[in-house]
């Protein structure tokens, strides 16, 4: 069960995985297709990296200074921080296992971290940016349509503070 759930997180194409019977552990079939994102700060770009050849398959242009990254549940929709340039980048997977930038979101001061809500019920996305030194926010992303880069909805003061990471 925990391979089963790793390879599931893991990969961005549709897994396709059986159990036979007579042993306890999945057989993993030969076409599930396992990618990678690098985050490249000094590129302005995250790589796409398959992983079953070792090559990079595609080089995703984001804005200044790229800092974190998150995928949805469904492994369609991947945010960048850019803490240079105060956005989020939003690419869409296309079911060629290429990636396309939708857009980028204005954010506040100094993006750093971002992760979306596991609950696939939930298409929220949550970013904390650094701010001024002193105070810092928490921004609520939500991603509503398929083909379009999410929206914020709302902002929280995390006063007397300077967050660099979030998690959920």
């Amino acid at each position: 069960k925990v391979l089963l759930s790793l390879l599931t997180v893991a990969s961005f194409s549709t897994s396709i995985l059986a159990c036979k019977l007579s042993h306890s552990y999945p057989e993993v079939l030969p076409d599930i297709k396992i990618t990678a994102l690098i985050v490249s700060p000094s590129k302005n770009s995250v790589a796409v990296l398959d992983t079953a050849t070792n090559r990079v398959t595609q080089t995703l242009a984001t804005d200044e200074k790229p800092s974190s990254i998150a995928v949805n549940s469904s492994k369609s929709l991947i945010l960048v921080t850019n803490t240079n340039s105060n956005t989020v980048s939003a690419f869409l997977r296309r079911d060629t296992d290429t990636f396309v930038k939708l857009n980028s979101i204005g954010t506040g001061i100094r993006p750093i971290g971002i992760t979306f809500n596991p609950n696939p019920n939930f298409s929220e996305a949550y970013v904390v940016c650094e701010g001024d030194g002193k105070n810092g926010e928490l921004m609520i992303l939500a991603h509503k349509e398929k083909n379009s880069a999410p929206i914020i909805t709302r902002v929280l003061p995390l006063p007397n503070t300077s967050p660099k990471k979030i998690a959920v």
